[in-house]
């Protein structure tokens, strides 16, 4: 590994792995449960909304973006801890170890940003819907909203090398990055929350002119509802892990007790991949309709198969 690359925390993680050996098994047993439904929920979705053209909305897209990249979480990033958890138990070579561990750092900064900016982003996106109102569906189309996604994947890619230098590296600039975009999303919905407040005073007056927009307002204000049950999901998960690094980052040594948390809220962390699609499911009406209707599909081809 280039001198230039840091690998000073993660072999003294090993240090510490004997005496976690309950912790990791957890971990990796958690790992373990959560593939295999992670893999099904999120690939139904995104095959959901490949199959049905009518639900290919720009809202949709950001949505199949984040089933995306939980889908690459669980089958990359997940079977990278599983080895960095092994390798820590069943490996003397500690260099061997930091690399399965950058590996992992690397793919988990790919996917989890990739959430965070498709979350931020179709927050922003909800809220355009309301201020460009009618020339919303000329200015924000799916194929412009589909080169948006794939710029996050590019930027996100790139942003993962800064790993390699370390998380006392990595950690300030992620800290950045996350103080960028609460703020927006926080902007956001409190326009969002406004323009709301002030559409729902009109249709309880009863204002003719109001009325014909009940039906597309009641509709927009479900994609926001959905779409805030998913962030407040992900605060929850990551919020405790964000806590343990910042102690991590304040202390400035790895300890028992800190590398345990980390094994608990990492836990945490992954199992947001397997409960954001329950949520659209949930949520989304048209949605799971349509989810229903290809489990079926599904299942008759495995039957005609037999």
């Amino acid at each position: 590994m280039s001198q230039n690359f840091s690998c000073e925390s993660f072999p003294g993680w090993a240090n510490y792995s004997a005496n976690l050996k309950t912790s990791s098994y957890l971990l990796v047993t958690v790992f373990t449960i959560l593939t295999l439904p992670s893999i099904v929920f999120n690939a139904l979705i995104l095959i959901t909304v490949f199959r049905v053209r009518s639900i290919q909305t720009t809202s949709n897209v950001f949505l199949c973006n984040l089933a995306a990249s939980d889908l690459g979480a669980t089958l990359i990033s997940l079977p990278l801890a599983f080895s960095w958890k092994l390798s820590e138990f069943l490996s003397t070579d500690a260099q061997n170890t930091c690399r399965i561990a950058n590996a992992f750092m690397m793919s988990s900064v790919i996917f989890t940003g990739v959430s965070v900016l498709t979350l931020t982003t179709a927050t922003v996106d909800r809220y355009l819907a309301l201020y460009l109102h009618l020339s919303y569906n000329s200015i924000v189309t799916v194929q412009r909203v589909l080169i948006i996604c794939g710029g996050m994947w590019v930027s996100c890619s790139i942003f993962s090398a800064v790993t390699l230098y370390g998380v006392h590296v990595y950690h300030p600039v992620t800290t950045i990055f996350v103080s960028v975009c609460l703020p927006v999303v926080i902007f956001c919905y409190y326009k969002i929350y406004k323009v709301l407040k002030y559409h729902h005073l009109k249709i309880n007056q009863s204002v003719p002119s109001e009325e014909g927009k009940v039906v597309n307002l009641l509709r927009y204000k479900k994609s926001v509802i959905g779409l805030i049950y998913v962030l407040v999901m992900m605060i929850v998960l990551l919020a405790p892990f964000a806590c343990v690094v910042a102690v991590f980052e304040v202390s400035g040594q790895l300890s028992e007790s800190l590398l345990l948390a980390w094994n608990v809220t990492g836990c945490l962390v992954f199992t947001n991949s397997t409960f954001n699609p329950l949520v659209y499911y949930w949520k989304i009406r048209e949605l799971r309709y349509n989810v229903n209707e290809t489990v079926s599909l599904c299942w008759g081809y495995v039957a005609k198969t037999r």
